[in-house]
């Protein structure tokens, strides 16, 4: 193994525990979200979510439920060293919140959070 491998080697390592630490600290903010999302369960009104999370992305009318998507994605890229070649990957990422809130009394019924 040359220097330069070794130093392709040390980065590539490098990246990875980077990114393992960002998760780490994303758990802590999740748990977080979760706990006050299922605190607003039955109490949070459409109004107050238009006020805490702006405007949706979307809305779909059931018969007894609506439910309103907030969300956005962004594709970006990372550059891993392979050997003497650097390998271009493309990254999709994004986020969706999902909130679902009874026709009648217009409080949240239930939730859903994705992230990629």
């Amino acid at each position: 193994m040359t220097v330069q491998s070794n130093s392709h080697l040390s980065l590539s390592i490098t990246i990875i525990f980077l990114l393992a630490s960002c998760t780490t600290i994303n758990l802590d903010a999740g748990r977080e979200f979760s706990e006050y999302m299922n605190s607003m369960l039955g109490v949070m009104t459409y109004d107050q979510a238009l006020i805490t999370f702006g405007e949706p992305t979307s809305t779909f009318q059931g018969d007894e439920i609506f439910v309103v998507t907030w969300g956005a994605e962004n594709l970006s890229g990372a550059v891993f060293p392979v050997g003497k070649a650097w390998i271009a990957m493309p990254m999709k990422e994004g986020w969706k919140l999902q909130l679902s809130f009874n026709k009648d009394t217009r409080k949240l019924a239930g939730w859903k959070y994705d992230q990629w």
